[in-house]
């Protein structure tokens, strides 16, 4: 079904020229909301794609590596765990020298 299939969703006798952006509502030419070039039935679905578009910015930014670095950090955390296992007696020893 393409746009000019579709009814306004405001106004039942139009047809609608545009489909939201944001949540893809069929709107009319009096009705369609226009923002950054995009068509919006109303001004909350243009603010919520603006936020949307503003989060995906800060998101594209963001260093990756996260889950590598933690990984990495696990093994370390592991090594220890296990070398410290294996020559706890020689360390006691060690320490009881002292």
């Amino acid at each position: 079904m393409s746009v000019a299939d579709k009814v306004c969703l405001n106004h039942t006798d139009r047809a609608a020229s545009n489909l939201c952006l944001s949540c893809r509502k069929p709107v009319c030419e009096d009705c369609v909301v226009e923002s950054d070039g995009s068509h919006f039935c109303s001004a909350t679905c243009a603010e919520g794609h603006a936020r949307t578009n503003a989060n995906m910015e800060v998101y594209r930014g963001k260093k990756k590596g996260g889950f590598l670095s933690l990984i990495i950090k696990l093994a370390i955390i592991g090594a220890i765990v296990y070398f410290g296992w294996q020559y706890k007696d020689q360390i006691m020893n060690m320490i009881n020298k002292k």
